[in-house]
């Protein structure tokens, strides 16, 4: 064979196309080929002190009794190529095999080198007290990465168990999954690319699925999105008129405040220029009459100062008439004062009478008091009293602690017969709940399932937290239809049902929506809230999907000798249909109930050709299945089921268990008995407290017979005590009386009031008349002033008079300028106001009406400009230009009101549908572009996996196809069956290579299984696949160990003489056999090597002793011929 040569692949360099590689590297002239084992050494290793053998370039047997350590040997390669202990399936750290009785050892292994190479010489060394381990390569310090790489170069694959097979890992083989021993073949032999092309595979198929997935869920929002847009689309369009519409008003707000403004501001400039020029005029002939003006201004402020002095005057004149007032009404006070004074002298008199009387009463009330103080009142002992009190006060305490006993125990009977009520009660809704299904159920349900129980009553207390409702679990929402057909259905199609919703199905929650499944699972699976535990239960949902059609037309079933379709028999929600559809197939299970009057083979053909399945017959059910490759035949399994545990008929629905039953009556009665003792208590204690009540009413009647009593002595006190208070009182009364100012005093202070207020009469009357003095000589100079007021006014008038006739010129100039300028005030005022308007509403437009309006302005301040410059040159003003806007403030107006008018006809719509609108069409664009990349990245992925596909199935089905071959051939040589087949599937990482084997005749092909085969089934079956598989392998060397243990010695030797034939031809790989027995007369070949090991505690230590196995077999066959010639 040559060397492989790559082919150009136009985009994916990374892809290699199918080309003839060949298996190992070219063989040695010492017949070895790179990498196999040349020579290896052990020292301290397991049962090993020392030891040194040189294995065959082919087939190597390795002979040894038990113990011996055959299976070290394979130890030792696995552990000195640098492979882990866990695949030998033995000791799990390195340390363990150093020999007992030493420290250290090594391992020591010659490889074959590559072509004009050395030999590659490995040596490992290991400790018994450290897990660190020193690796030495061609003698020079190395680590396990160097090591790693020089296997992986010569292909060396301790870690298959294809290629590496120990004796503790011969069941591991058997235990392989399909899937595992495809990947372990494709890597041990054929086209060294197979492992690389399908791992392509996987991750392309991968990726490829989550492109698609994503591609299809986006294309359908797309979709969706498209048609939201579509719907609103005329909304949209209603919107945007109405958009344009108020965009033109919001226009025409800003231009209407603008061009008022300019027409005004050109009215004001007119009128400025008349005002000036007329200021002008008035100037002129206010400087001809400016002599006359100054003499008027003479008199006017000498008539102004004139006018101010005679005012002075005025206000002193009021100020000392308001003063004369103020004397007049002190002098009237004085008068009324002198007047009260002389009053009161005459009252005196009366006033002393009065008071001789007032001490006359007061002396006999006193005498009246002493004399009721003295009479003598005869009242009880108060303390006598107050101890009377306190005994009836202590008995009706003893009293009332004694009806608060009565009464804690009347509320202690009364809250047990509330409880036991409530029990009651319970029990006896639990009695009537036993007859309903549902209830039965869930009570089932409880002793199998707690977690899922309690969820079930969570749930139905929980309904508001869901969308939508969740179907409780087929253990109850599921049961078996009463009549089928017209006709009472049979109690074992309920058998038949129950066998099909097997496993966690009767338990499972089904959800209609992910929202709900994923809050079930949230209250009940991943928080304590919902159960104060986390529970554990099953919670499914998936979305409606096509399902496959049943085998048969349900018309046709009877014909075929069936009742019906399982799901035909079973009533529950929709939702559990379709979970029993989807998940159990019950839509396509048929079901019969008699075997004489079915077709069981005809059923079987019949499934077996739509693909596989499964039906129904009395109480077997039978699962077909058909292969996917070679001959694609259809095989079936069966298995028995009993009578039904969870579900039944309606009409024969397990009746209510009696124990249960009678326990909730008896728990009734037993509550009802305490109930009535506890009626009795009460009636006793009601008794009991009535004494009581009777009791207290008594001693509340003595008590208030001793509070009125001592009310008696209070009042008694009470009165005695107000007439000592009143007796105080008046004796207070007459003395203070008694001691009353004398008549004589009060008449002389009178008198010295009185002489007192005449001097302040007499001093005010002199004030009065010095006053009235002042004031008439303030009224003659006043008089003076006004005279001379009056001439000053009327040589003013007269001169006024002469410069009107003089000045009528100049007044009508400035009445006009008057007129002019107020208009010219005002327009101003009006034109800073149209300013202000623009300026507001410019600033309150948005940034596209503000963008408008400045274009509209510029083009017409370029105008206005021309319009200037032709002024200024002579020339005729220009034509405005015809995208100029030329319309007036009016024209802007009535264009506003047409406007507005239009608004007012276009309905009002949501602005948030055009953002709603406007964002999703981004939102489009951005997945149509998302999605169109997404489509090319689809496309790329399928490309490169049907280029990996059309490398690796060809090579891989090659491959499969030649070790098939030799796997049957050497099946049918031992008078069995064997077949190798790859399982197809879509998903590239379930592509599988099952192995089915037939060891008797009666049997049919039966997939290799670590369960269903016996040991020595399993051993044959995996050495005849690693044979088949040698004469594609690409490894160096192989290794078997103890294969042939459980084998009859029909099959020892058969598989011994084909390994022999196998692995001895001259383009075989080294192949290692280790085995601790042998058939006698078994095939030899020239190219094998038998390694004899001879290893033990008793073993010579001087070899000539007879400890040298060489000697031993000179010895035996100088013997056997001795005495062959004696014969």
């Amino acid at each position: 064979m040559g060397e492989s040569r790559p082919t150009a692949e136009d985009d994916d360099e990374d892809e290699e196309a199918p080309v003839r590689q060949i298996k190992t590297q070219p063989r040695g002239d010492d017949g070895y080929v790179p990498g196999s084992i040349v020579r290896i050494k052990l020292h301290n290793f397991v049962t090993y002190d020392d030891v040194e053998f040189r294995p065959g370039p082919y087939l190597n047997m390795i002979l040894g009794p038990n113990g011996t350590g055959k299976s070290s040997i394979a130890c030792a390669i696995c552990l000195g190529l640098n492979w882990p202990p866990t695949v030998l399936g033995r000791a799990a750290d390195v340390p363990s095999f150093v020999k007992m009785d030493a420290d250290s050892g090594f391992i020591e292994i010659e490889l074959k080198g590559s072509k004009g190479e050395d030999n590659v010489v490995i040596r490992r060394v290991i400790h018994r007290n450290s897990r660190v381990t020193t690796f030495t390569l061609n003698g020079k310090s190395s680590t396990g990465k160097d090591v790693n790489a020089k296997m992986e170069e010569l292909n060396v694959q301790v870690g298959n168990l294809c290629s590496f097979l120990p004796q503790d890992k011969v069941s591991e083989f058997a235990a392989m999954s399909p899937q595992q021993l495809l990947r372990e073949t494709q890597r041990a032999a054929g086209d060294k690319s197979l492992s690389k092309w399908h791992a392509t595979l996987i991750e392309h198929g991968k990726t490829l699925n989550g492109v698609q997935a994503k591609l299809n869920e986006e294309i359908t929002q797309l979709n969706q999105m498209k048609e939201r847009n579509e719907a609103i689309e005329r909304d949209v369009q209603r919107f945007l008129e109405r958009k344009q519409i108020e965009d033109a008003i919001a226009l025409l707000k800003v231009l209407i405040p603008t061009r008022i403004y300019d027409e005004m501001r050109t009215a004001f400039q007119k009128i400025k220029l008349q005002q000036r020029q007329q200021h002008k005029l008035v100037s002129l002939l206010k400087e001809k009459n400016a002599p006359a003006h100054a003499k008027l201004k003479y008199l006017e402020a000498k008539h102004a100062a004139m006018e101010q002095s005679r005012n002075r005057q005025k206000k002193t004149i009021i100020d000392l008439f308001t003063k004369l007032a103020d004397l007049s009404k002190q002098s009237e006070k004085y008068y009324d004062e002198a007047e009260e004074i002389n009053r009161r002298m005459d009252d005196a008199e009366k006033d002393e009478k009065n008071r001789i009387n007032r001490i006359r009463g007061l002396e006999n009330d006193i005498a009246k008091i002493k004399e009721k103080l003295e009479e003598e009142v005869k009242i009880e002992d108060e303390k006598e009293l107050e101890a009377e009190r306190r005994q009836v006060a202590e008995r009706m305490r003893v009293a009332r602690e004694a009806m608060g006993v009565l009464q804690d125990r009347m509320r202690e009977v009364a809250n047990q017969k509330a409880h036991l009520n409530h029990r009651i009660q319970r029990l006896q809704e639990e009695l009537n709940g036993l007859a309903q299904y549902e209830n039965r159920q869930l009570s089932r349900l409880h002793q199998s399932d707690k977690d899922a129980a309690d969820a079930v009553v969570w749930l139905r207390r929980n309904r508001d937290k869901f969308q939508m409702e969740v179907i409780e679990p087929a253990f109850i929402s599921v049961s078996v239809v009463k009549e089928y057909n017209g006709r009472p259905t049979p109690a074992s199609i309920a058998d038949a049902v129950e066998a099909c919703i097997t496993g966690y199905m009767p338990r499972m929650f089904v959800a209609q929506c992910q929202e709900d499944a994923d809050t079930l699972n949230h209250w009940v699976n991943d928080t304590d809230q919902a159960l104060g535990r986390r529970a554990s239960i099953a919670v499914w949902y998936k979305p409606q999907d096509q399902l496959s059609p049943p085998p048969v037309p349900s018309e046709q079933l009877s014909a075929l000798g069936f009742e019906g379709y399982a799901l035909d028999f079973v009533k529950c929600p929709e939702p559990m249909r379709w979970f029993l559809s989807s998940n159990a197939g019950m839509h396509a299970i048929a079901i019969s109930l008699s075997e004489q009057r079915t077709d069981v083979s005809q059923m079987t053909d019949i499934v077996g050709n739509c693909g596989g399945g499964s039906f129904i017959v009395d109480h077997t059910r039978h699962s077909i299945s058909k292969s996917r490759y070679g001959r694609r035949t259809v095989t079936s399994s069966t298995y028995t089921f009993g009578r039904a545990n969870i579900f039944a008929v309606d009409a024969q629905a397990p009746s209510v268990d009696e124990g249960v039953r009678g326990r909730l009556i008896s728990g009734m009665q037993e509550a009802q008995k305490e109930v009535e003792m506890l009626d009795e208590q009460i009636r006793e204690v009601e008794a009991e407290i009535a004494t009581a009540n009777g009791k207290g009413r008594e001693l509340n009647a003595e008590m208030d017979a001793v509070k009125k009593r001592a009310d008696v002595i209070k009042q008694t006190k009470n009165k005695q005590a107000q007439l000592k208070s009143q007796l105080q009182t008046k004796r207070d009364r007459l003395r203070t009386t008694q001691n009353e100012q004398p008549i004589e005093e009060k008449r002389a202070k009178l008198k010295k009031d009185l002489l007192e207020l005449g001097t302040r009469r007499i001093k005010l009357t002199k004030e009065i008349i010095d006053l009235a003095r002042t004031i008439r000589d303030e009224q003659t100079k006043n008089t003076m002033t006004g005279i001379k007021h009056l001439q000053l006014a009327a040589n003013k008038e007269a001169l006024e008079k002469l410069f009107k006739e003089k000045d009528d010129k100049y007044q009508k100039a400035l009445a006009k300028f008057a007129e002019l300028d107020k208009q010219y005030q005002n327009d101003k005022v009006q034109t800073k106001a149209a300013l202000d308007a623009s300026h507001a509403a410019l600033g309150d437009c948005e940034p596209d009406i503000r963008a408008q309006y400045e274009e509209i302005q510029r083009k017409r301040a370029e105008y206005k400009a021309a319009v200037e410059q032709a002024k200024k040159e002579g020339r005729d003003e220009p034509e405005p230009p015809e995208d100029m806007d030329q319309r007036t403030a009016e024209d802007l107006q009535t264009e506003l009101d047409n406007e507005e008018a239009k608004l007012e006809l276009n309905s009002n719509n949501n602005p948030g549908v055009v953002e709603q609108y406007e964002a999703r069409k981004r939102q489009i664009e951005v997945l149509e572009r998302t999605i169109e990349k997404e489509q090319r990245e689809a496309a790329g992925l399928e490309k490169k996996i049907k280029r990996a596909q059309d490398n690796w199935k060809p090579a891989l089905e090659k491959l499969v196809s030649s070790i098939g071959k030799k796997f049957s051939a050497t099946f049918d040589r031992i008078g069995c069956a064997g077949e190798v087949r790859i399982r197809e599937d879509p998903d590239y990482e379930k592509w599988a290579i099952d192995i089915l084997v037939k060891f008797r005749d009666s049997e049919k092909l039966q997939l290799l299984t670590a369960q269903r085969q016996s040991g020595g089934e399993r051993s044959l079956t995996t050495i005849l696949y690693l044979m088949s598989l040698t004469e594609e392998a690409r490894a160096p060397f192989s290794l078997v160990d103890e294969i042939n243990q459980g084998m009859d010695q029909r099959a020892e030797r058969m598989v011994h003489n084909s390994m022999v034939e196998v692995t001895c031809k001259p383009e075989s790989a080294q192949y290692f056999l280790i085995t601790p027995k042998l058939l006698p007369d078994l095939k030899y070949h020239e190219r094998m090597k038998i390694l004899c090991v001879n290893n033990g505690e008793w073993l010579p230590e001087d070899t000539s002793a007879g400890g040298n196995m060489n000697d031993m077999i000179t010895r035996f066959l100088r013997h056997r011929n001795k005495n062959a010639n004696a014969a």
